[in-house]
C-alpha cells in the first residue's frame, strides 16, 4: 500500500511539472508576433472605447504574461499604429 501511495505521488509530481512550467524556453519571433496582435487589439479597443482603465489594466496583464518590458514594447507598437508605420 504504501509503495502504491509513493508510485501515484511521484506520477503526480512529474505530471504536474510537465503539464505547466512558468519557465518555458521562449521563441523571440513568436513573442514579437503576439505582442503586435496584442498591440492592434489595444489600440483598436481604445480606439472604438476610449476607455483607457481597460487598455491599462489589459497592459499589467500582457506585462505577466509576456515577460518584462511587454508592456512598453505593447505601446510603442500601439503608436506605430497610430503612425500608420504598422499594420
Amino acid at each position: 500500500m504504501q509503495q502504491s501511495v509513493r508510485v501515484a505521488w511521484a506520477v503526480c509530481k512529474y505530471w504536474l511539472k510537465m503539464s505547466y512550467s512558468r519557465k518555458t524556453i521562449e521563441n523571440p519571433s513568436d513573442r514579437v508576433i503576439l505582442e503586435q496582435a496584442e498591440a492592434r487589439e489595444l489600440y483598436r479597443s481604445w480606439e472604438s472605447s476610449k476607455n483607457s482603465n481597460l487598455i491599462r489594466a489589459r497592459l499589467e496583464r500582457a506585462e505577466r504574461i509576456y515577460g518584462i518590458g511587454a508592456r512598453d514594447r505593447i505601446r510603442e507598437y500601439m503608436n506605430k499604429i497610430k503612425d500608420g508605420t504598422l499594420l
